[in-house]
C-alpha cells in the first residue's frame, strides 16, 4: 500500500493528522516521532512554493531594512532627546517634571505616520520589483501606478494600529524620564553640583537611553510595516486564492526558538502560521505577543502558487 499524499486543497494539519493514523504508516514507521517527520515530508514537497531563490530574497531585503532602520533610528533618537532634554530643563529649573506638553501623542502620531509611510512603499515597490517575471498573471506590475493606494492603505493601518501603541511609547518614554531624574533628586553628590554639570551629566544618560529607545521601537514597527507592506503588494499582483506565504527567519543565533522552528514553513494565504503556539498569518502583526513581536526580524513572503503559474 502506498503512503498517503496531500489532496487537492487538503490543509497541512488535516493531512498530518490523516497521514498519522494511516495503517502503512504506522507500520512502517513505529515510532511516533518519525510518522510525524515522514508525514511532514510527505505534505511539504507537494506544497512547495515556485522555484524562488528565497536566500536571495531575503538578503535584499535585510539590506533594505538596514538602510531605513538606520535612517529611521536617527529619526527617532533626535525625537527622542529633544522631548528629554525639554524634561531635563524642567527639572534643573524646578527639581520636578510636569507631563504636559512633553512626548506628545501628536508628535508620536506624526513620527509613526511618517514611517510606516515611508517604509512601506519602500518595502511594497522592492517586493513587486521581485516578482516582475510573474506580470503575464499578475494583475498590476508597476509600483509608481499604486503608489498613492499604498499610501492611504498604510496610512489607514497607521492610525488605527498606532493609537494604541503610541500611549504605551509615551508612557514608558514619561515613566524613564521621572524615575531617572527622581533617583538624581535623591544623589547628594549629584545635587551638590552647578547646573552646567548637572546638565551635562543627564544629557549623557538620556543620549544612550534616546538611542536605545529609538532602535527598539524601529525595528520592531519595521517587521510590521515591511510584512504589511509585502501583503499589500502581493495582494495588488495575485488574487489570494492564488497565493501562497512563507515565513523566512533571520537565522542568525539570535533568533527565537518558535520563528527558527517555523523558518521555511509554507502555508495557503488564508491559513495561519502557528509560533510557539500562537496562531499568526504574518510575522510583526500588531495583534500578536510581545514574545513574538519585539525585535523580530523575520518576514512572510507571499509567492503565487505553482499549480497557477504552470511552474
Amino acid at each position: 500500500m502506498p503512503l498517503p499524499k496531500p489532496r487537492t486543497n487538503e490543509s497541512e494539519s488535516a493531512f498530518i493528522d490523516r497521514c498519522l493514523n494511516n495503517a502503512e504508516v504506522q507500520n512502517e514507521f513505529p515510532e511516533v516521532n518519525q510518522r510525524i517527520a515522514v508525514c511532514n515530508s510527505l505534505y511539504r514537497p507537494q506544497n512547495k512554493s515556485l522555484n524562488y531563490d528565497f536566500d536571495a530574497f531575503a538578503n535584499g531585503l535585510q539590506r533594505k531594512r538596514d538602510i531605513e532602520e538606520r535612517n529611521w533610528t536617527r529619526k527617532f533618537t533626535r525625537f527622542y532627546l529633544a522631548e528629554y532634554e525639554k524634561g531635563i530643563q524642567q527639572f534643573l529649573e524646578s527639581n520636578s517634571i510636569n507631563e504636559r506638553g512633553l512626548f506628545s501623542f501628536a508628535k508620536f502620531e506624526d513620527l509613526m505616520t511618517e514611517m510606516y509611510i515611508g517604509m512601506g512603499w519602500e518595502f511594497a515597490s522592492f517586493y513587486m520589483r521581485n516578482f516582475t517575471r510573474y506580470q503575464t498573471k499578475a494583475v498590476s506590475t508597476n509600483p509608481n501606478q499604486l503608489r498613492g493606494i499604498w499610501e492611504q492603505q498604510i496610512l489607514q493601518y497607521a492610525k488605527v494600529y498606532s493609537a494604541s501603541k503610541i500611549v504605551l511609547i509615551q508612557g514608558t518614554a514619561l515613566d524613564k524620564l521621572k524615575r531617572i531624574t527622581r533617583a538624581f533628586l535623591s544623589d547628594p553628590e549629584f545635587m551638590s553640583l552647578g547646573i552646567r554639570e548637572k546638565a551635562a551629566i543627564l544629557n549623557n544618560k538620556f543620549k544612550q537611553i534616546s538611542r536605545w529607545q529609538a532602535k527598539r521601537i524601529v525595528r520592531t514597527e519595521t517587521t510590521t510595516i515591511s510584512n504589511y507592506a509585502i501583503d499589500q503588494s502581493a495582494t495588488a499582483m495575485f488574487a489570494k486564492d492564488q497565493l501562497q506565504k512563507r515565513w523566512v527567519t533571520s537565522v542568525d543565533g539570535f533568533e527565537r526558538d518558535a520563528h527558527r522552528l517555523v523558518n521555511g514553513d509554507v502555508k495557503p494565504y488564508n491559513q495561519p502560521f502557528i509560533v510557539g503556539g500562537e496562531p499568526m498569518m504574518k510575522a510583526g502583526e500588531p495583534t500578536a505577543s510581545a514574545a513574538n513581536r519585539v525585535n523580530c526580524r523575520c518576514v512572510v513572503v507571499m509567492v503565487p502558487h505553482p499549480d497557477e503559474f504552470g511552474q
